[in-house]
């Protein structure tokens, strides 16, 4: 099916600017200045020679580096955490027999509260993608996380839970209170959203020769991979009002990249996380497991001579490692550890408590003022007179800039359109109206207008000569391109219809 050239009509529908040719404006301008700061927020836990933390210190004790240029700490706050379990709360029965009156549960707390209230805090998020994961593995997610909250939790743990199926919910935010979290998971509704947890085929096996039709769906599995992976961006975005560090433990059964299409939001994911100060701590809900020849019973036997040579066997194992791989990738690059091939999923999740203990939040302006997106080198040390702690530092290496979007990649161009045009709220420079339309010119030819409308009141003009102009960059190409697809696939489905028909 081919199609014409697409025809892009803007209209600038408005006011001209004041100043026009010929005439004079004598009212006074009054000077205006504007400048840009670039904060950098940087966790630093610091640990004595016998592992103990380090808690005297000032923003005089830091020396942080980035590209190898000093830069000036504005402020250095220490976050002193509990590591002690806190003791089991006693029954309903216990506590009606109890000649105290028990005390009031604490309240949840969002991203509008008192900042004193995340003071001394640990910030842990329990993300649960039901998207990625079969009935049997969301139940085991659940019971880990239960028996983390009634056994494990401190006193310096606040946690709230996000759940992703159709669409991001945050289904609880930040609270101490226990019971509350405990009722909220078990309030889950298993088998959710399990039907996209499987990859669908990407056609005919090569060895199959009963010549039946299997649709190539690789488009639809980028798609859904991509979806998980915005899901986690938005998350750390919806996170980045809090200054603290903060865990976002994700329990999935992996994530599969197909090829190389799905790197663009992955590194995206990455770095809208690095910014907003979230490390992934990725547990794989499958836990150790021991795949039988040829697959289970949840996938279609091997066809051919697979099953006997290996390759079939090899391709489920190269599957899983790939599964695996793109949570150890979120882990590695955030800051975080990924909990793999183990049956006890508390454990990811005590890790969170060992990792983040007391520490320290330091903050800068970088004086590199370019916004070109580029990863900058992080270095953190302590004064040359506190040389004798021999103290161990620890945090991250290192952040992205921050870019324009004339200055992204052609590659992160694409994946910055693709959200804009997913989200209910399209993310737009300036406010813009678009109608598409489609004329259909003979059986296998359509035209294609697609118009964009901008007022011209939300625009800058600037003089240039005796006129006023303005310039507007439109990134055509990726846009048009996902249009195309989408067009392909109704105009398909239409014809297919007036066959069955």
């Amino acid at each position: 099916m081919r199609f014409l050239a697409l025809f892009t009509a803007v209209s600038l529908l408005a006011q001209a600017p004041r100043a026009r040719a010929g005439q004079q404006d004598d009212a006074p301008h009054p000077a205006t200045f504007s400048t840009t700061t670039n904060l950098v927020v940087v966790d630093v836990t610091v640990s004595g020679r016998d592992g103990s933390p380090v808690t005297h210190l000032t923003k005089d004790d830091f020396l942080v580096y980035e590209d190898g240029k000093p830069q000036s700490v504005a402020s250095c706050d220490l976050q002193k955490l509990e590591s002690k379990p806190i003791a089991a709360q006693p029954s309903l029965k216990d506590r009606t027999q109890a000649t105290e009156p028990p005390r009031p549960a604490p309240q949840a707390v969002s991203a509008a509260g008192d900042a004193q209230t995340f003071q001394d805090r640990r910030l842990m998020v329990m993300f649960f993608d039901f998207s990625s994961m079969q009935p049997p593995e969301q139940i085991r997610a659940v019971d880990a996380a239960i028996k983390f909250l009634g056994t494990q939790m401190t006193a310096s743990d606040m946690v709230s839970v996000m759940v992703f199926g159709s669409a991001l919910k945050t289904v609880q935010d930040f609270t101490a209170d226990r019971d509350l979290l405990i009722s909220t998971i078990r309030g889950f509704h298993i088998g959710d959203s399990s039907e996209l947890a499987s990859m669908s085929d990407t056609g005919a096996d090569a060895e199959d020769q009963s010549g039946l039709y299997v649709a190539d769906e690789t488009e639809f599995n980028i798609f859904n991979t991509d979806r998980k992976l915005v899901a986690l961006e938005d998350a750390a975005r919806r996170l980045g009002t809090y200054p603290q560090k903060k865990a976002l433990v994700y329990l999935s059964s992996g994530v599969e990249k197909t090829g190389v299409d799905n790197q663009s939001q992955l590194r995206a994911t990455i770095n809208a996380a690095v910014r907003a100060n979230v490390a992934f701590y990725p547990i794989d809900a499958r836990g150790l497991t021991a795949s039988a020849p040829g697959g289970d019973a949840s996938q279609a036997g091997a066809v051919g001579s697979k099953l006997y040579s290996g390759a079939g066997q090899r391709a489920l194992r190269d599957s899983f490692h790939n599964q695996q791989e793109t949570l150890f990738t979120l882990a590695s690059d955030t800051g975080g550890k990924a909990m793999l091939d183990s049956n006890d999923l508390t454990v990811g999740m005590t890790q969170v408590q060992k990792d983040i203990n007391s520490y320290y939040i330091l903050t800068y302006a970088s004086t590199n003022a370019t916004q070109d997106g580029r990863y900058r080198k992080i270095q953190v040390k302590l004064a040359p007179k506190l040389a004798t702690l021999k103290a161990k530092l620890d945090y991250r290496q290192g952040y992205y800039g921050p870019t324009t979007f004339a200055k992204m990649r052609e590659s992160d161009k694409e994946a910055h359109l693709q959200r804009a045009m997913e989200s209910e709220n399209p993310i737009t420079d300036l406010p813009i109206a678009v109608e598409i339309d489609y004329f259909r010119l003979d059986k296998a030819k359509y035209f294609v207008p697609v118009t964009v409308e901008i007022p011209g009141s939300a625009l800058a003009f600037r003089s240039k000569g005796a006129k006023a102009a303005t310039e507007l960059d439109f990134e055509k190409a990726a846009l048009i391109r996902d249009q195309i697809i989408e067009i392909k696939r109704e105009l398909a489905t239409q014809e297919v219809l007036s066959l069955v028909k």
